[in-house]
């Protein structure tokens, strides 16, 4: 069964699991933020982003189309509240189902 899943929904769900989480795993998400913005401006660049998936053997979103699908006040750059989107996906169960969605929707979108 295919359910079609938006970013903004993606958005708004790994906002509510973020806020759900209790502070240990709160504080995994903001360890792991620092390990993509490896100079601390408190952003992820697009470089930064590619590189760290790429070493973590995501190859199917490092890409700029994914992205851009994050950055969602499209400012090149993602912030941690941005972060926290790709935070839900990264330890969601269903990664390989939410990131199916969100290429279709890319596909759908160009």
């Amino acid at each position: 069964m295919l359910i079609h899943v938006s970013v903004y929904e993606i958005r708004e769900t790994a906002k509510d699991y973020y806020n759900n989480l209790i502070e240990v795993q709160k504080h995994k998400a903001k360890e792991m933020f620092p390990s993509m913005d490896l100079n601390g401006d408190g952003s992820v660049s697009i470089s930064k982003y590619v590189n760290f998936l790429e070493d973590k053997g995501f190859k199917s979103c490092n890409n700029k189309s994914f992205f851009s699908k994050l950055d969602k006040n499209g400012d090149g750059v993602l912030d941690f509240d941005e972060f926290i989107s790709l935070y839900y996906l990264y330890r969601s169960v269903n990664i390989g189902e939410a990131v199916k969605h969100l290429r279709q929707e890319l596909t759908l979108d160009n």
